[in-house]
């Protein structure tokens, strides 16, 4: 019997290396979508039919890993993380490029380089802050003002 059937192997976390300090495991985090994350953005996607929503998710995802708004995606990868097939993750790519969402631009046999739109959620989310501050009720509990559109707004600002 030798002592060494009893030693840590070489790679294991816990051996010391030869500069006599322990070698760290790699952390193993789960994937994670990066915020922040526009909520009205959010809930203009889900009024849209299909795998637009799931789409959209794994495209803040990948915005995340990029750490930009524009960033290169193929549908094969969209359809892997969706579980749903090319055709379908297409189709969602396109609702949400429809709907102002998103930009594509593609190039055959290559990643789509997708750009997601923010600004249509600033937009909806300063609409919603207008309808908010004209439609407080007052003292009598009835509201002073109508709710307003956003353009209605604007022209009021101006």
């Amino acid at each position: 019997m030798t002592l060494n059937q009893y030693c840590l192997p070489e790679k294991h976390p816990f051996r010391s290396s030869q500069s006599g300090q322990k070698e760290r495991m790699p952390k193993l985090t789960p994937p994670f979508i990066m915020g922040p994350l526009p909520l009205v953005w959010f809930q203009e996607v889900m009024k849209l039919r299909g795998a637009a929503l799931a789409v959209a998710i794994i495209l803040w995802y990948y915005r995340g890993l990029a750490k930009s708004l524009t960033f290169k995606i193929g549908t094969q990868d969209i359809a892997n993380h969706i579980g749903h097939s090319m055709d379908t993750a297409q189709r969602g790519l396109q609702e949400l490029e429809e709907h102002g969402f998103i930009t594509v631009e593609r190039h055959p046999g290559r990643k789509h380089i997708v750009t997601i739109q923010v600004e249509r959620s600033q937009h909806e989310s300063r609409d919603h802050q207008n309808y908010a501050r004209t439609a407080r009720p007052n003292i009598a509990g009835k509201s002073d003002t109508a709710p307003v559109s956003f353009a209605e707004s604007q022209q009021r600002e101006e």
